[in-house]
């Protein structure tokens, strides 16, 4: 277990407290010490349930953002969250554009799901 030295925010100190959740703060420190989320479950003696709870929480409060796939191997599908979505939608403007088009080709509104498809045609294509 990695044991540097970690300096706390403020805000970051109030949005922990006010979660409520020693599981999360627990976990913000050992991430914030330079350890990695796959080794706390061992390290910290809790259970993966907790583990994701806590992560979880962090996601939550803007304190813990989970590393992105860059590649995508052959065979491998993509997994998007609402997140990517909601940002494709705000940023890209080829997103925007698709899911117009396919929304007004189909005659109703797209779902997340089907979001998350067409974002991987976006990102697929690699269109500006």
């Amino acid at each position: 277990m990695i044991t540097e030295s970690v300096t706390i925010e403020q805000a970051d100190v109030r949005k922990l407290l006010l979660s409520a959740s020693a599981d999360a703060a627990l976990l913000y420190i050992y991430l914030r010490s330079g350890n990695q989320l796959q080794t706390a479950e061992e390290s910290l003696h809790m259970s993966a349930a907790r583990i994701g709870c806590a992560a979880a929480t962090l996601r939550q409060l803007g304190l813990y953002s989970e590393e992105k796939h860059t590649h995508i191997l052959p065979g491998e599908r993509p997994g998007y969250s609402e997140r990517d979505v909601l940002e494709a939608g705000d940023s890209d403007a080829s997103f925007r554009s698709l899911c117009g088009e396919v929304q007004r080709l189909l005659g109703r509104t797209l779902n997340t799901e089907e979001l998350k498809i067409l974002l991987g045609f976006i990102r697929y294509l690699g269109l500006p």
